[in-house]
């Protein structure tokens, strides 16, 4: 287990060195196994902003439509900005693609929209410039396959532990 109870880690680099992703599949103290993929940035002024969205395995589904779909749209290099909302069943968090599309270059703003114990609906965004999507698709990919065998496993070990 990694240093803060990642069972699988991955980290890419993008841009000029100035943005950092990082894909952590970990599980929670219920046994829920979800990705937490966070983008960390240098800040003008010095140091540097982490915003981070949280994928649980239930809702990966859910997410990589969006995503693909929004993906879809960038390699289109479709002329519009649009929006993609995917929300997951439980309806307790929802996930937003917004497409841009600039001259300096296109990307992708991805929100997690979550009610949190409050009721109250808290927001974290993330930014993926084009140039950096084969990396990111890669990185994604291989957290989510992890996911998905650790899931396998898991139904195995139950299965056995039953008999």
């Amino acid at each position: 287990m990694g240093q803060r109870g990642e069972l699988f880690t991955r980290r890419i680099f993008a841009g000029d060195g100035d943005k950092t992703y990082f894909f952590n599949v970990k599980e929670n103290r219920y046994g829920n196994l979800f990705l937490n993929l966070a983008e960390s940035r240098k800040k003008p002024e010095g140091g540097f902003q982490r915003d981070s969205l949280m994928i649980y395995l239930e809702d990966t589904e859910v997410f990589k439509d969006g995503f693909y779909k929004a993906l879809d749209l960038l390699l289109r290099e479709n002329t519009q900005s649009q929006q993609i909302e995917c929300k997951t069943q439980s309806g307790r968090r929802s996930y937003i693609f917004s497409l841009h599309i600039h001259r300096n270059g296109n990307f992708i703003l991805i929100t997690e929209k979550r009610l949190n114990s409050d009721m109250d609906y808290q927001h974290e965004t993330i930014r993926l410039d084009s140039d950096s999507q084969e990396d990111f698709m890669q990185a994604f990919t291989a957290a989510m396959r992890f996911m998905e065998n650790s899931k396998k496993k898991k139904v195995v070990k139950l299965t056995r532990a039953k008999k």
